[in-house]
């Protein structure tokens, strides 16, 4: 019979005894809290010195602990967080930095811009919870309504918050002046059923610059302020746009420890039913993000907004935005990127290259993708995207996923009915498509009661809406007296693509 010795034995039970230790101290995947109907916890910050979340509230204010077990406990309540946006912990100086509204964060900036309600970022001693400073940021932007949203520090010191609907990023230095780092309504961007905006989610890269989500369109904006010193003159200000092309909406923005960026938000995902996916997404760069690679995704069912790192482990909460008011439940779950980066690598170039099959040469926006995801559908099903392909020259008018929406309704069906009735479906879709010329906006301002043949064989009718003498748009007019609105124009080498806010629809023998 062996012997065991004794300090060997002490060596097994220390060994047992770190296992057992280090599985009960493994934070949880998935951290279920429930709070009011109303609490919308949009922000998330990690608390290392208290081993809890911090949620802010865009329905509520407060600012909120919340546990691994899920236990949700009031930290900061200030009568000037009437609602709260974004949040972020100053580390190095140990403050909570939350951005705040007095009026109830909503999508219409136009209403906003006649309230002019306050908005700005409120500052806590992390420590004490004592109120530092209260910004007001409502007159940064005189010509815009005004929403603060996400905020971040730099390593000075120095405050950045984003406007959704002031279209820009404001800065507020360590003497507390007030400046706008960039504003312009060249970013301003809307899409249905989401309103419209400009700049969301925003951190300091540790290279020394802002990296700045843009909501629709052009989704990641890279903003080197340097010096960081207001007044900023031009010269000390680049913006550039960096391609995350998978992205179709971008909310928050968050920079891991390696460099690499995190954002949450949208993606164009061809293969969902709906077009595209909730998900959060990572890229990698090896040029200061003058260029990103697309390295991860995660996709889920709900929709999150922001997100934090935890013990190296990034974290999306699911603020329950966009759902009935009637859910009070929310979630702060692990988004393994390393545990299954193989996986997610494999999903990226799925997703990549599914774009690249809807005609990604004639939709090469993501904003555009965005609201044309039906027709996009579409496109796949009939196999219309591969007539597309075939032709030379071709003008192309896509119909939004509300016009399709809009369709079922008038006939009764579903959206889904639409899309299953492929042979009709093929007959629509090419009596949206014009083969042989490449109409541009030029060719459009004369096609005053002229007809143009399609490619189904029949006749759309055209005219023009002047105000004051100037043409506002196009129009056509199907075969049964219904008339579209044609918005936009992408032009391409030989094509040309408009959307459309009606489905035209064919006569169908």
């Amino acid at each position: 019979m062996k012997k065991f010795s004794l300090g060997l034995c002490l060596a097994l039970v220390l060994v047992l005894f770190t296992i057992v230790t280090q599985a009960q101290d493994e934070p949880p995947a998935v951290i279920n809290f429930t709070g009011t109907a109303g609490l919308l916890p949009e922000g998330v910050e990690w608390d290392a010195n208290r081993g809890v979340f911090l949620v802010g509230s865009q329905g509520e204010g407060l600012i909120q602990t919340v546990a691994d077990d899920g236990t949700l406990t009031p930290l900061i309540e200030d009568d000037d967080l009437i609602f709260s946006n974004g949040i972020h912990i100053d580390h190095a100086r140990n403050r909570l930095l939350v951005t705040t509204t007095d009026v109830e964060p909503i999508l219409d900036c136009d209403a906003l811009r006649q309230e002019q309600p306050f908005t700005g970022v409120a500052v806590y001693d992390l420590a004490t919870l004592e109120r530092l400073a209260l910004y007001d940021l409502s007159g940064v932007y005189p010509n815009f309504g005004s929403m603060t949203n996400d905020v971040t520090v730099d390593d000075e010191g120095n405050i950045y918050a984003t406007d959704w609907c002031g279209s820009g990023v404001a800065m507020i230095d360590t003497e507390g002046n007030i400046s706008s780092v960039v504003t312009g309504e060249s970013f301003y961007v809307s899409a249905p059923g989401f309103g419209a905006g400009a700049f969301n989610g925003i951190d300091w890269h540790p290279d020394g610059y802002l990296l700045v989500s843009g909501g629709y369109g052009t989704t990641l904006y890279k903003i080197a302020v340097n010096p960081p010193t207001p007044p900023l003159p031009s010269e000390s200000l680049s913006i550039t746009p960096v391609s995350v092309d998978a992205v179709g909406f971008a909310d928050g923005v968050t920079i891991l420890p390696n460099g690499d960026v995190v954002i949450i938000g949208v993606i164009v995902d061809a293969d969902s039913e709906a077009g595209f996916s909730n998900a959060t997404v990572r890229y990698t760069s090896d040029d200061d993000f003058a260029t990103a690679t697309l390295t991860g995704v995660v996709t889920y069912e709900r929709f999150a907004t922001t997100g934090v790192v935890r013990d190296g482990a990034f974290y999306s909460v699911f603020a329950g935005i966009g759902e009935p008011l009637t859910v009070a439940d929310y979630e702060i779950v692990r988004m393994d990127f390393d545990v299954n980066n193989e996986a997610d690598a494999s999903e990226a170039e799925d997703i990549a290259a599914s774009q690249i099959d809807v005609i990604g040469m004639l939709f090469p926006n993501n904003a555009q993708r965005f609201t044309v995801s039906t027709y996009i559908e579409a496109l796949e099903i009939t196999g219309i995207d591969a007539f597309i392909a075939e032709q030379e020259i071709v003008t192309v008018f896509a119909p939004t996923n509300a016009a399709f929406r809009n369709l079922a309704e008038e006939l009764g069906v579903s959206v889904e009915d639409l899309l299953a009735d492929t042979e009709t479906l093929r007959e629509i879709l090419l009596y949206h498509i014009f083969v042989g010329q490449r109409l541009t906006g030029e060719d459009l301002s004369v096609i005053q009661n002229t007809t143009l043949a399609m490619a189904n064989g029949q006749l759309v009718t055209g005219r023009l809406i002047e105000v004051n003498g100037v043409v506002e748009n196009a129009r056509l007019t199907d075969s049964q007296g219904r008339e579209a609105v044609v918005s936009g124009g992408t032009t391409f080498d030989n094509s040309i693509v408009y959307t459309m806010n009606v489905v035209m629809l064919p006569t169908v023998e």
